[in-house]
């Protein structure tokens, strides 16, 4: 059982039983013990930095939803308790990616069952090292420019253009040393590293430019409108509601939002590939011209056509 940090007023029995079977059971992803969890009915609250839920079949849904959470284990637990069936824990967690999160429950005791549930619950997750919705892999960079900028001649004019320039490639686009993910977690497990950087990306360098990070896709490729069932659909800022894929009168959206924190204002993303979302996040998108660059790509969809 959980050991208490602090506690004020008389802790009530069976209140940390109920604690430590909620951390298990989303260890678990227990669905049916996650449910039971909360308390029945349309007052219950689950609050998080995605928004509000209200209900229990708004929060339940949303556990469905979700594969699994991130592991984690708790850190600190203050109790306090407001009456014989009503308690506030704060606690901090640890989680294994990193960094501190903090959860605040409010539990209640049912008269009947007399069973502890969560009335009410505020999540507070560690803040990203970078947007996944955006990135898949960031680094600074992740991969540095061919061209030798600490040779004490700059390079003559023309040899280098992009030189200090930062640049996004899709996950469809190999990089040496790193996995082809199309978009899809299940894909990405069963890959192995690239050898070989794609010619596109490989001009790129030559170029002067230094690979940022993975910008994610739709899933295998199969859209444009910058929306993942697993990653997530990064915000437009100016546009909450719309898509960041959205073009209106012929136009991109806006992209003066708020900068993903690991990049900075002036990265060109998408001088190789980079799906429309990075324009809404702070950074600009190209899509080049079929001639403007090598089309092949090591990475090709099967075909769903039956042959007959």
């Amino acid at each position: 059982m959980t050991d208490p940090t602090s506690v004020q007023g008389t802790l009530p029995g069976g209140l940390l039983d109920a604690f430590d079977a909620y951390e298990g059971a989303l260890a678990a992803n227990d669905q049916a013990a996650l449910a039971d969890a909360f308390e029945p009915g349309a007052d219950t609250l689950r609050a998080d930095g995605a928004g509000l839920l209200v209900g229990h079949e708004a929060i339940t849904e949303f556990r469905g939803r979700r594969k699994s959470a991130p592991a984690r284990h708790i850190e600190q637990c203050h109790v306090r308790v407001l009456d014989p069936a009503t308690a506030l824990i704060v606690s901090v967690n640890l989680p294994a990616a990193g960094g501190r999160g903090v959860v605040t429950q409010l539990w209640r005791q049912n008269p009947q069952d007399h069973v502890w549930r969560i009335a009410s619950a505020q999540v507070q997750a560690p803040a990203p090292i970078f947007d996944t919705r955006i990135w898949r892999v960031v680094g600074a960079p992740l991969v540095a420019s061919s061209v030798d900028v600490s040779a004490e001649d700059e390079p003559a004019a023309g040899v280098a253009p992009l030189l200090g320039e930062t640049v996004a490639v899709k996950d469809l686009f190999a990089v040496a040393g790193l996995r082809i993910g199309a978009g899809v977690p299940a894909y990405l497990e069963e890959q192995s590293d690239q050898e070989f950087n794609s010619p596109a990306v490989q001009a790129l360098l030559d170029g002067g430019a230094a690979v940022l990070g993975i910008a994610q896709t739709d899933e295998f490729a199969y859209s444009i409108a910058g929306r993942n069932s697993a990653y997530g659909t990064p915000r437009t800022v100016p546009c909450p509601a719309r898509s960041p894929a959205v073009r209106r009168a012929g136009r991109p959206p806006p992209s003066h939002s708020a900068t993903p924190a690991s990049a900075s204002a002036p990265t060109r993303a998408g001088r190789s590939a980079s799906r429309p979302p990075i324009r809404g996040s702070g950074a600009s998108a190209r899509r080049t011209a079929p001639s403007a660059a090598p089309t092949c790509c090591p990475w090709r969809p099967r075909s769903t056509r039956s042959v007959g």
